[in-house]
């Protein structure tokens, strides 16, 4: 299989991939978001607002990351251009 191309083992990779993203990895990451959010809500300071806001991204720029490396992987590439 040549770099570049999009084909059924590539889907079915990605959807597992993303079957155990959902299954697996948030369940157990969210409540430690979770409990991360409680105690810094519980000592404030000027930066938590911004803290609390990055650490609830962190499972949507997870999954984002994954679909962009796998559409990098899939894109079609000239020859000759890196």
């Amino acid at each position: 299989m040549k770099r570049g191309q999009v084909t059924i083992t590539n889907l079915v990779v990605l959807a597992v991939t993303l079957l155990l993203l959902f299954t697996f990895v948030i369940p157990v990451l969210q409540p430690l978001i979770d409990s991360t959010v409680i105690d810094l809500q519980a000592s404030p300071n000027e930066y938590t607002p911004i803290i609390v806001a990055l650490l609830q991204l962190v499972p949507l720029f997870l999954t984002l990351s994954i679909l962009m490396t796998a559409i990098h992987y899939a894109n079609p590439r000239k020859e000759g251009i890196a």
